[in-house]
């Protein structure tokens, strides 16, 4: 549970430096002092009025992301299912790698038009803020697009409605620091370094951090071939080290000469590079040692005949944790003994929206996958087990201790 919790922790961290990061980019740095002095915190208004007018602005931002973040989460399980057609994979990896090409610059898009809209909407006040800080989030700078489209899909990949929110406020929070910090100390204002060449590397390394997320979504639609391929470039990782630095000297030089071609084939590499760290090595056994019923009707008939408890496991291709359970958790040995010594294990295939699966999701209430349910005999689940995340195998033992102790 403490691994668990470090993982939440480094999540929201990462989540809310990807806001902070957001607020450096060109389209919004350069930005601030203008949309501060729309609003109001100029340099006549006092420190606790120019500190509550820039809260109100970023509580207008977060108000916007937090409820995308909510819809974005509670509609997860169709977005799932939605990941399981290969041509939807493509189509989203296509819009994320469009997103890497435009904070690359390599095609851009102007949207200072509806900035300037949003500007004149807000207005002076706290109301205005607060409006100001509504319509920025929707129309959200070019630079901010790509960042947020990544936190929205693992917003979207969580299915939980209030995790999802979580996940869209902390960004928030982090793109609205800097106006929140400004907006309060004014005099820091006309200290911060002027723009120049340091806020595209800004871009590049969002542009970076898209790409990895695309590689890592195509990674859904032949997650075997992905994550093998990725366990060969782990085996050749110093070259593919080399290749990276070599590729930022590349990047450097395309900059200094605007060669698209050299910032995007850079980024590509280092994102390689980057994403073999991030898929876990291919598992040829996954799972091997356990026997799974495909029916419930005749699991819980084995249940009765063994006087044992059902483990239910609702599975999909396109869900990361459910595969890591599989490599990691479910191949260990020990968890696999102890499986077959306390319950019938039963894996149901929510990959599709099917009858069957629609049924389930309404009986037990399942709003997200990964999801392993414990049920009686009767098909009541026992209170308190459900599990709806990834657990390591060591944690898993102690959790089934937990379950032979509740029956």
């Amino acid at each position: 549970m403490e691994l668990m919790a470090s993982e939440t922790l480094f999540q929201l961290l990462s989540v809310y430096m990807a806001g902070l990061l957001s607020s450096l980019t060109p389209c919004v740095y350069p930005m601030i002092p203008i949309t501060l002095s729309v609003f109001g915190a100029t340099g006549d208004t006092s420190r606790t009025k120019s500190a509550l007018l820039s809260l109100a602005y970023v509580f207008g931002i977060a108000v916007t992301y937090t409820t995308l973040g909510m819809i974005t989460a509670r509609t997860g399980m169709i977005f799932g299912s939605l990941l399981g057609n290969p041509v939807v994979v493509l189509f989203l990896f296509a819009f994320l790698l469009l997103l890497s090409l435009q904070s690359l610059e390599i095609v851009t898009f102007n949207l200072a038009k509806l900035q300037t809209k949003a500007g004149k909407l807000g207005g002076k006040g706290y109301m205005g803020s607060f409006v100001m800080g509504l319509v920025s989030g929707v129309v959200a700078a070019p630079c901010v697009g790509p960042v947020l489209a990544v936190v929205l899909l693992e917003a979207a990949n969580s299915k939980h409605t209030l995790w999802g929110a979580t996940l869209l406020f902390t960004y928030s929070i982090g793109l609205g620091t800097i106006f929140l910090v400004l907006g309060t100390f004014r005099t820091v204002l006309h200290k911060l370094p002027r723009s120049g060449g340091w806020l595209n590397g800004v871009k590049y390394i969002i542009a970076v951090g898209v790409l990895v997320s695309a590689l890592f979504l195509v990674s859904t639609v032949n997650y075997q071939v992905v994550s093998a391929t990725s366990s060969f470039l782990l085996d050749h990782q110093v070259f593919l080290a080399v290749l990276a630095l070599g590729s930022l000297m590349i990047a450097m030089k395309s900059y200094q000469y605007s060669v698209r071609s050299g910032k995007f084939g850079s980024a590509l590499i280092i994102s390689l590079f980057l994403v073999t760290f991030v898929l876990p090595k291919h598992e040829s056994g996954d799972a091997r040692h356990l026997s799974w019923v495909g029916q419930t009707e005749t699991a819980f008939q084995l249940a009765r005949e063994h006087q044992r408890p059902v483990m239910l496991d609702l599975y999909a291709d396109w869900c990361t944790a459910c595969k890591k359970l599989d490599s990691k958790t479910f191949a260990d040995q020990k968890v696999a003994d102890a499986l077959g010594r306390q319950v019938v294990t039963a894996r149901l295939d929510f990959t599709s929206d099917t009858p069957q699966s629609d049924e389930l999701s309404a009986r037990y209430k399942v709003v997200g996958l990964p999801c392993i349910l414990f049920l009686n005999e009767d098909g009541t689940e026992i209170p308190n087990t459900r599990i709806s995340g990834f657990l390591s195998p060591e944690d898993f033992l102690k959790h089934l201790e937990k379950i032979e102790r509740a029956v």
